[in-house]
């Protein structure tokens, strides 16, 4: 545990799933990792210093991270508003940001016709487990303005539960889930 990692994290993905990084090392000592924490996924940068640093970029779901030359990683990742898109990241010298460019952008949803107040943007929650731990779940409150439910009833309820290690509920956009 740290400052920065005050709860359990996880930095690695299922040893059988084969080409997937989590992390890569670059030149003068950095190490970038992606790491989860309460379900939901992050970046963080380990410097020449031995300081950690959160890179914030808005992915909750990164699924490849790899080295691209002395400076940079290029990464898969998602947020719970938008599908998985392709990025470069390119550090200074000491970990903290340059740049980050999007080599290849997520679909936009208006191309797809999908209006954007009939997506449901999950809400993370902790459900207690055996041994005093918690499981991670994504809620999909629903949110199509023309259909309600009989009076007094409860709405239909959708919780996508982390299945893994092989298999866990992605907090990205999945129109399937939609």
């Amino acid at each position: 545990r740290s400052t920065l990692f005050p709860y359990t994290t996880l930095f690695r993905s299922p040893q059988w799933l084969f080409g997937s990084s989590r992390y890569a090392m670059l030149s003068d000592g950095l190490v970038v990792f992606a790491y989860t924490s309460h379900g939901l996924d992050s970046i963080g940068v380990r410097g020449p210093d031995g300081v950690i640093r959160d890179l914030d970029l808005g992915y909750t779901s990164v699924r490849c991270l790899r080295g691209f030359g002395s400076d940079s990683v290029v990464l898969v990742g998602g947020s719970m508003e938008a599908e998985r898109s392709v990025a470069r990241v390119r550090l200074t010298r000491d970990g903290n940001l340059a740049d980050h460019a999007t080599l290849r952008p997520a679909r936009v949803l208006a191309e797809l016709g999908v209006p954007p107040e009939l997506i449901s943007i999950p809400e993370t929650i902790e459900l207690p487990s055996a041994g005093g731990r918690c499981t991670h779940a994504l809620l999909y409150h629903p949110v199509n303005p023309d259909f309600y439910g009989p009076d007094g009833a409860r709405p239909p309820l959708l919780v996508d539960v982390h299945g893994g290690p092989t298999g866990s509920a992605l907090p990205e956009l999945y129109l399937e889930t939609q």
